[in-house]
């Protein structure tokens, strides 16, 4: 558990002192501190103190610093964005004016999504510095500069150094990633070489393919209607596609599953390796359907795996009737 003996210490004096004022005082949470702690017990400690409510007697909001040890005050001035984790407007409005003289991107959010980014931050510094000397022990087996190739690597900002892939959805599939990350596990494990991050990497995708279908079992409905099975849109290809997996998952639980996907539809007409569409799921011509209407009609649960141009229509017809399961990221949908 987080020891928040200190702030709980500060903060009951700062109610205490509220009390005894007339005027309406901002309190600000600077300290890192898990979701929910700021509306919860610092809010409650608050409240308690001075005898009064957010938002009336004081107001309360959630700042994180990102500031390092050595460097604070450079920084504080040249932030690389400022979050304001608001419980009350007026806070949040007055939070904000401080910054006015910074140069930086200002963002607005709750509490709890301030409080989260900073255990995001800290959580993908610490699992870069894991994966370089991960990739560090795999080098020095292979007797490469370890250095040199983190300088290839760190040379690609498209994919590598940007925002791709950093967008919640659903879990990697395809016939290269699930494959690359499974050979070279494996000759790690042969090799004798340690990498404890990388080798649960196909795991925890695992462990996302099975929540969704804990989701999907969970609401009860047996017609699943997937908008999507191959692994992108854009492609006829099944091979490794996390979508079948799920589907073959629900199938195995006894739901009744169908699909609509015009590209692996047109795969499996032209394809002569069965590799890329059936054997990914068995009975597969049997699950497609080429009436996206009339699957709409029958779906009870609609999975949503893509937001393509194909998908548009049905996507902006959805509405609260049918159980829908977003996996291709946030968006509102209906």
């Amino acid at each position: 558990t987080q020891d928040l003996s200190a702030v709980e210490t500060v903060v009951q004096g700062i109610g205490k002192a509220i009390a005894e004022k007339k005027n309406f005082h901002s309190v600000v949470l600077r300290s890192t501190v898990l979701p929910g702690t700021t509306r919860g017990r610092i809010m409650a400690l608050l409240e308690r103190e001075t005898g009064g409510s957010v938002g009336e007697t004081f107001g309360l909001a959630n700042n994180p610093e990102f500031t390092r040890e050595g460097s604070a005050i450079a920084d504080f001035r040249n932030p690389s964005r400022i979050v304001i984790g608001e419980i009350d407007s007026r806070t949040g409005d007055r939070l904000a004016s401080v910054y006015s003289g910074i140069d930086a991107l200002l963002v607005c959010t709750s509490a709890e999504v301030a409080e989260t980014v900073k255990y995001a931050d800290n959580s993908w510094h610490a699992l870069k510095v894991v994966f370089a000397n991960e990739m560090d022990a795999i080098s020095r087996v292979a007797d490469v500069d370890s250095r040199e190739v983190m300088n290839i690597f760190c040379a690609d900002t498209v994919l590598n150094i940007s925002p791709a892939y950093l967008k919640p959805g659903f879990a990697f599939g395809g016939p290269c990633l699930p494959k690359d990350v499974d050979v070279l596990t494996q000759w790690c494990r042969s090799n004798g070489v340690d990498i404890p991050v990388l080798a649960h990497v196909a795991e925890s995708n695992e462990r996302v393919i099975r929540r969704a279908c804990s989701t999907v079992m969970d609401a009860g409905l047996s017609r699943i209607a997937f908008l999507g099975l191959a692994y992108k849109a854009g492609v006829g290809d099944l091979r490794g596609s996390p979508f079948a997996v799920l589907a073959r998952q629900l199938l195995q639980a006894g739901r009744s599953v169908r699909a609509f996907d015009p590209d692996v539809s047109r795969g499996r007409r032209l394809a002569t390796r069965h590799d890329y569409t059936d054997d990914a799921v068995e009975g597969l011509g049997s699950l497609l359907t080429d009436d996206v209407d009339e699957l709409m009609a029958w779906a009870e649960v609609v999975v949503v795996t893509s937001y393509a141009d194909q998908y548009a229509t049905v996507l902006s017809k959805l509405d609260s009737r049918r159980v829908v399961l977003d996996l291709a990221g946030s968006r509102s949908i209906g």
